[in-house]
This record gives C-alpha cells, structure tokens and sequence, in this order.
C-alpha cells in the first residue's frame, strides 16, 4: 500500500499529529465522504496558515469523490485516500487525496470534469503507437492481469504553452514536452493526478509554490513498479535530483534551502 510517510524527500512540509481516519464502512454516504474531507482539508489549510473559499475547498471534495467513487474503482475508492493519509503530516494529506484522482485504464479514460481540466496539458490518440513504451504496458499488464483497460489509446503531452505550475510539475515528473503514452503506461495516472492536485491547489490564497511542489513530489513518490534508471538510481534519489535542478531554475523562485530538500 502506498504511503507518503516513508518519504525521503519532505520538502516545505509542517508536521502536525493527525488521528487515524475513524470510519471504516465502504458503504458510507456520498455526503459523509466529501464533509468528511472538506474537514480535513480545512484542517490542513489551517495548520499551514492558508486559507481558501469555501466554494473552492467544497469543489476540490467534489472532485477527489467523484473521480474515486466509480463503480471501478474496488481497490482505489474514496476511503484508500484516507487510509494513505493516516499519519501524514498536512501537506502530505493534501497530496494523498489528489494521488489517485486519475486512474485512467481503469476508469476506461478521463471524466468529462477531468478531462475540462486537463485537456490544455495532454491529447489523446486511438491510432498512434509508441514503441518506447511497450516495456512499461508489458508490465503493467504483469502487475495488473486481472484489471480492464483502455486498448490502443495513447496520451501526448502538450507542446504547447502551458501556465509555469504545470511546467513546475512536469520538471518534477520528469516529462517532457511531446511526451507520448501508453494509457497503461506507468507514471501517466500519478502525473494528470498531480496536475489536476496543483490546479486545485494554486487557488489557495498566497500560497507559497514550496507547498505545491512538495504536493506534486509526494504523488510522484506513488508510482509503483518502478526499478533503478538508466544511472542506477532508485526512484527516490532521481526525484531528489529533478527538485534540485528545480530548485536552481530561477523562473520558479522555490528557494529551497538544503535542509530543505534533505529533510525526511
């Protein structure tokens, strides 16, 4: 099971003790769920000193439920959120209910709400087909034997011009501008669910771009079924290495200092 507390990479985070979620019934109301985190985000929102509309933190709830209560979704419901979540600190917990919003080969694609709000970042495609990723469907398959797919369907990322918080998480993904995937391919969900986490997100008042990069980080932190690149490094320390260059690009003005990005 994931978890953001094992994080290596803690960044611009503040610690606060969190009690365990207290309700277990998958069976719980509609209503229940989005108070429930609409609640809970309030709380984050108030340990870290932000506040937003109440409009826009209902909104964000609606989301998270809508996109993980769909008759697919028997593993990655609206209460794994809230399992994931359990010990986090509040930044961590913003991040674990938007990490598993997207879940595109399961849900048979992007919802009419999801896909309005990415369809500036990515495109898709029936026809297309990429041979660089045959690795990753193969393996996914093999992790995934018993789940249902969307065939023959690929996603490409914009080369377009795209606001500087999503350019912010494609650098910590590691994505580039063209980018094409397969719908099975690994990383995809973790990244539009990110995206659609900082746009949410960018909406609260003054708040510091640490705050959404550390958000966007925590769910890159969740893609499963990954091995050692290319340089022989763990997914952990190629995420730590992104945020660094991050870091020294000026046009994002994070100002991380070492303690910073070294923190666990």
């Amino acid at each position: 099971p994931t978890s953001f507390k094992c994080s290596t990479t803690t960044i611009a985070s503040v610690s606060v003790s969190v009690s365990p979620p207290k309700f277990t019934s998958p069976l719980a109301s509609k209503e229940y769920y989005i108070e429930k985190i609409v609640t809970e985000i309030d709380q984050c929102l108030t340990e870290l000193k932000y506040t937003a509309t109440l409009h826009d933190v209902q909104s964000w709830a609606d989301i998270v439920y809508e996109s993980m209560s769909g008759p697919s979704r028997t593993f990655h419901g609206v209460q794994h959120v809230f399992d994931v979540a359990e010990g986090a600190d509040s930044v961590q917990k913003l991040a674990a209910f938007f990490h598993d919003v997207v879940y595109y080969s399961i849900d048979g694609g992007l919802s009419e709400f999801q896909y309005e709000m990415l369809k500036d970042i990515i495109s898709e495609n029936s026809e297309e087909t990429v041979a660089d990723d045959h690795d990753s469907e193969r393996e996914y398959h093999e992790c995934h034997a018993n789940t249902t797919t969307v065939g023959d369907i690929f996603v490409t990322i914009t080369n377009g011009t795209i606001d500087e918080n999503i350019c912010m998480t494609m650098d910590i993904f590691g994505v580039q501008p063209g980018q094409k995937w397969v719908t099975v391919s690994n990383g995809l969900n973790e990244f539009l669910s990110a995206c659609m986490a900082v746009r949410c997100y960018e909406k609260i008042g003054n708040v510091d771009k640490k705050i959404l990069a550390s958000i966007a980080a925590y769910i890159e932190l969740t893609i499963p079924f990954r091995k050692l690149d290319e340089h022989g490094r763990s997914p952990t320390e190629a995420l730590f290495d992104r945020l660094v260059e991050i870091n020294e690009n000026t046009a994002y003005n994070l100002n991380l200092t070492k303690e910073e990005l070294e923190k666990k």
